[in-house]
């Protein structure tokens, strides 16, 4: 039933996906969630302006908000470009679902606030596909300097952009120069606050070098019912990647490069967890954009409707059991 509604290109989904996330959030709402600062960079330290109990609600309905806002966002950038094979509103159902797994991920973060910017990101890349404009390259990079003023980690898209530079389009430096500068833009300008307040030292002296120089710490434990919901996730995934790599060849050119694209995004996404001195499970939450796209794959090319339905009603039966049987 879910699926089959959400295969549909009808506009009524736009109304279901908000009750169905806001269902899935409804424990985040009633229960106590951290507001994490998760490894923040000073631009997100900026956005928590107050900890008391009327601003720990603004948060989560800030949260709730900004996750069906970028899952309607996600599938009008795929459907734009034309990323999967058929136009259906999957991808913004399955991001949603992603975003909703754990009850920690139930409030605002800083990976929440840079996927907005993650998606912007992605669709100028995917317009880079025959196009010569150096404006796109200039405004990708500039995002993902934006994006690692919020939360450093994503500053490894660089490589997603370079990357798609040179499958997407041939080879011109004035690009890779663009993107360059792009990137240290944000760096310069905020430099120049930094150095007005008497905090440029701190910054690119200590904090920058945090980042690099540590040895990667697990802030959490998932209990038994957590790794089965984790291991379902995973799964769900990788037969996802088979089953793209079984119809690999059937698709076009353009297509198939879209799809190398989304690829590099869960790598680098995954490599991201690599600059975190501490890993939180918030982190996974950077990892929803291209795994939401890959299961949305799997969910419409399988033509087993029975199945797809129960497991989609395991998944959802897993987020509700852990999200009021376990605390976190």
């Amino acid at each position: 039933m879910f699926i089959r509604f959400f295969k549909s290109n009808q506009q009524a989904t736009l109304f279901a996906l908000p009750i169905l996330t806001f269902l899935l959030w409804v424990m985040g709402f009633k229960n106590h969630v951290v507001l994490s600062n998760l490894n923040g960079m000073p631009l997100y330290m900026v956005l928590l302006v107050s900890n008391g109990s009327g601003a720990l609600i603004f948060y989560k309905i800030l949260a709730f908000v900004l996750v069906v806002l970028e899952a309607i966002y996600l599938n009008l950038v795929l459907n734009f470009h034309e990323v999967l094979y058929k136009r259906s509103h999957l991808p913004s159902l399955f991001y949603c679902i992603l975003m909703s797994l754990f009850v920690p991920f139930l409030n605002f973060n800083a990976v929440l606030a840079i996927n907005f910017l993650l998606i912007l990101l992605l669709d100028k890349i995917l317009l880079l596909y025959k196009s010569n404009t150096l404006t796109i390259p200039f405004e990708g990079s500039l995002i993902i300097g934006l994006c690692s003023l919020i939360y450093f980690p994503s500053i490894v898209y660089c490589i997603m952009l370079f990357l798609g530079l040179l499958i997407l389009r041939t080879f011109s430096w004035r690009d890779f120069i663009g993107s360059l500068i792009g990137l240290l833009l944000p760096y310069y300008f905020f430099s120049i606050y930094l150095f007005w307040v008497d905090g440029l030292g701190d910054f690119w002296l200590k904090l920058i070098p945090s980042y690099f120089n540590h040895s990667i710490k697990l802030g959490f434990n998932l209990a038994a019912p957590q790794k089965v919901l984790m291991l379902t996730y995973a799964a769900l995934l990788v037969l996802s990647l088979f089953k793209l790599q079984t119809n690999y060849f059937k698709n076009t050119i353009k297509v198939r490069n879209f799809q190398i694209i989304i690829g590099l995004f869960l790598i680098i996404s995954a490599s991201s967890f690599v600059l975190c001195p501490i890993i939180q499970i918030e982190h996974l939450c950077i990892m929803a954009i291209p795994s939401s796209i890959f299961i949305s794959y799997y969910f419409l090319s399988v033509k087993n409707r029975l199945m797809l339905e129960l497991v989609f009603l395991f998944i959802l039966f897993l987020i509700v059991y852990n999200q009021i049987i376990y605390k976190y």
